[in-house]
Parts: C-alpha cells; sequence; structure tokens
C-alpha cells in the first residue's frame, strides 16, 4: 500500500471479483494499448471472458504458476503487470509483463508495478529470473526496466505478432540478487 497526493493507493493480487475493472480499462485504453499488444477478438474484453480469464488465473496463482498484480486507486485500476511462463526446477524464471492507463504514464505506476511483481517473483515464488521483453521503439519501456535494474540479453527477430504485425524484441532479464 501507498499514499500519494493524498489519494489511497494498492497494489494486490488479482481476484475472480476484478473482471469489471479489467473490462473498464481495457474500454478506457484500447487505443494507447493497441500498438503495444496483440490482435484480439471483439469479444476478448467482454465481462464474461473477463470472468473466465480471472478463473484460470487465480487458479494459477494458488498453484505458483503465475500471479497477477493490479494497481488501484480509489478502486479504479490504472495498471496491471502479470508474472507467467513460471519454471521451477533448475531454471527458476519467468516473464513479466505490465501496461499503465494512457492518461496515469509518467507518475510512477508501472514502475512500482515492476518493482512490486519483481519483490514477488524473489520472495514469494523463490525465482532466481525475472525476463521482460519489449519492442526496441518502446524506448519508455526500455527506460522503466532499465531504472529498475532489468539488463540488456539480446534481440529476438520476429518475436511476437502485435498489432497484427511480426515484431522484432529486445529481451532483458532481472537475476535474484539474492539466489545462491
Amino acid at each position: 500500500m501507498n499514499r500519494s497526493n493524498g489519494l489511497f493507493e494498492v497494489i494486490r493480487l488479482v481476484t475472480q471479483a476484478d473482471a469489471p475493472r479489467f473490462v473498464d480499462y481495457y474500454q478506457r485504453n484500447a487505443h494507447h494499448l493497441k500498438t503495444w499488444e496483440p490482435q484480439r477478438e471483439a469479444n476478448y474484453h467482454n465481462l464474461k471472458s473477463w470472468q473466465q480469464r480471472l478463473e484460470a488465473w487465480c487458479s494459477g496463482q494458488e498453484q505458483g504458476l503465475e500471479a497477477h498484480f493490479i494497481w488501484l486507486e480509489q478502486d479504479n485500476m490504472l495498471g496491471l503487470a502479470n508474472l507467467s511462463g513460471v519454471i521451477h526446477g533448475p531454471f527458476k524464471a519467468c516473464y513479466l509483463g505490465y501496461s499503465v492507463d494512457g492518461q496515469s504514464q509518467g507518475k510512477g505506476i508501472g514502475k512500482q508495478l515492476v518493482e512490486y511483481s519483481c519483490t514477488h517473483a524473489f520472495e514469494v515464488l523463490k525465482l532466481n529470473r525475472v525476463m521482460a521483453n519489449y519492442m526496441p521503439r518502446n524506448t519508455r519501456s526500455e527506460r522503466l526496466l532499465a531504472s529498475v535494474g532489468f539488463k540488456r540479453e539480446g534481440t529476438a527477430l520476429k518475436y511476437l505478432k502485435i498489432d497484427g504485425r511480426w515484431q522484432d524484441h529486445i529481451l532483458s532479464a532481472l537475476l535474484n540478487p539474492n539466489s545462491d
């Protein structure tokens, strides 16, 4: 929990009851996120789809296979971060994804979500590595990840199909400073 400008803010794991918040978030940010996300079917962000998705996410969280966080300010969702593809065993790693409401960028929300998620990955999930990948033109993500300590590890050509086109991505990772 944090306090800023007198407004109550919280970062927490998602619950199944958050489905309406996700619908609202993606409706408000459809234009803003279009450039950074895969093309989706028309019903991808409807209430029923989010209810089903959150049910699966919560089950994965209970099993330690993923973690999904939201940033709430006065009950309004302004950002999210996901730890997905969690692999235990000798690899002990996951992928990090995140987004921030278009009207709320530049306020530190993304950085706090990333830091909180990485702390969870290292202290709760006991992982060694968090990987985050971004498109070369996404300088905002490049700066955010570098400010948290992510190191560039390489480039993957045609890595993900984003906004209908295969996009190259910069590969980066943050290592657990307390791993043995």
